[in-house]
């Protein structure tokens, strides 16, 4: 599914092991710390309101920031049609830049609504700020309501994409979703998700002995973090079965792309 793409480069790094980014950390440490100070620096007003352009559209815009510190992760706002944070919009970069999505995309998305909703599937929420642009939703539940298949509802290779925000951590079989994510993608196709990641553990930590049980069996999913999860996520997606398992971080003042180590992830089936 990646492929050249005529849209601008998502100006970072990618990593597919912690040894990696451990070693692009001590590589760039001045680097690092000029970003940091550079950051620290801006005036409140300078936060509040800064021109830029925005990664998704490739066009000019002012990036907001009401929050005091700022949100680097989320915050930023652009002030294109779909209002994107800085973590969806450099998601959609990357996407368009490095992942093949087209117009034509078959896109599942796992787990509730998220900021993407706004570019990629308005049909999925109440307020309809913009047209799709970029893909469209091809309509499935991202689960059957009986926990013990913990199967997605969708037919082996059905779609092109698959995107999760911010929703992995609140899986209990994180291990069968991985497995069930790859099996309704084509071949080349993409699966791209954000969560909170801690990025100095190697091993992801699970809280699984307080959850309900159905027939000895975890819930599909809980409705909070279960799962503190590290770089081994990279090898998880690699056993079930996807290729060029990556972590990426960008960084760009005229993109709106600040602060440290927003990671975004994408797999290739």
């Amino acid at each position: 599914m990646s492929r050249p793409s005529s849209h601008l480069s998502l100006p970072g790094e990618s990593f597919v092991s912690q040894a990696e980014f451990d070693a692009y950390r001590a590589r760039t440490q001045d680097d690092l710390d000029a970003r940091y100070a550079y950051e620290h620096g801006l005036s409140a007003a300078e936060r509040a309101c800064r021109p830029g352009t925005c990664g998704a559209c490739l066009a000019p815009t002012t990036f907001h920031t009401e929050s005091t510190p700022p949100d680097w992760r989320d915050g930023q706002i652009c002030g294109c049609p779909d209002r994107l944070g800085q973590r969806a919009r450099a998601m959609l970069h990357l996407l368009q830049s490095d992942a093949g999505l087209d117009p034509w995309s078959r896109i599942m998305f796992l787990g509730p609504r998220s900021p993407l909703d706004r570019r990629l599937a308005p049909d999925r929420t109440q307020a309809r700020t913009a047209p799709v642009r970029h893909a469209r939703l091809i309509t499935a539940p991202a689960r059957e309501n009986s926990p013990q298949t913990h199967r997605l509802n969708a037919p082996d290779r059905a779609f092109s994409h698959v995107m999760a925000w911010d929703y992995l951590q609140r899986v209990p079989p994180l291990e069968t979703l991985l497995h069930e994510t790859h099996r309704v993608l084509c071949p080349g196709g993409v699966f791209a998700f954000t969560l909170p990641f801690h990025y100095r553990a190697a091993t992801t930590l699970s809280r699984l002995a307080h959850l309900p049980r159905h027939h000895g069996l975890l819930p599909a999913e809980f409705g909070a973090d279960i799962h503190d999860i590290g770089w081994d996520i990279l090898e998880n997606l690699r056993r079930a079965g996807f290729a060029r398992a990556r972590a990426h971080h960008a960084w760009s003042d005229e993109l709106g792309y600040l602060g440290a180590f927003n990671l975004l992830f994408t797999a290739e089936a």
